[in-house]
């Protein structure tokens, strides 16, 4: 079992920006580290031409799951298991941003959902109080 916390962080004035960190934990070893390298990727941040970008939850919402594994080079080093698992893992957090855009007051807001690898996703609103 895959346990998955997303918060948004308000990143400006903006109300529709916002910056995703994500953190899970897992039963399995490859399946933890499949958690740690999403939520790198999902913090991810670079500078250019002198601005600081970070990856937004509009950008994370906007991402093809199941085309994850093959931008990061690892869809054929993966089994066909762990890349439908990553894919699932994008899916359970695109649905924790939009439920939390949908219920924003201007302030970081936490949404936990559980994946089950093998078989389903379910999803459970939490108050970060796990």
């Amino acid at each position: 079992t895959v346990r998955l916390k997303t918060t948004l962080i308000p990143t400006s004035n903006d109300p529709n920006l916002y910056r995703v960190l994500m953190e899970g934990t897992s039963d399995a070893l490859l399946s933890g580290g499949l958690v740690e390298l999403l939520s790198q990727v999902l913090a991810g941040s670079h500078t250019e031409n002198g601005h600081d970008y970070c990856v937004t939850a509009s950008d994370v919402l906007k991402l093809k799951p199941e085309a994850l594994t093959t931008a990061l080079g690892l869809q054929n080093v993966l089994s066909r298991g762990r890349n439908d698992g990553m894919a699932s893992m994008v899916t359970v957090v695109q649905r924790q941003i939009q439920s939390l855009l949908d219920s924003r007051s201007g302030e970081a807001h936490q949404l936990s959902g559980d994946i089950d690898m093998e078989t389903s996703i379910e999803t459970t609103n939490g108050n970060g109080s796990d």
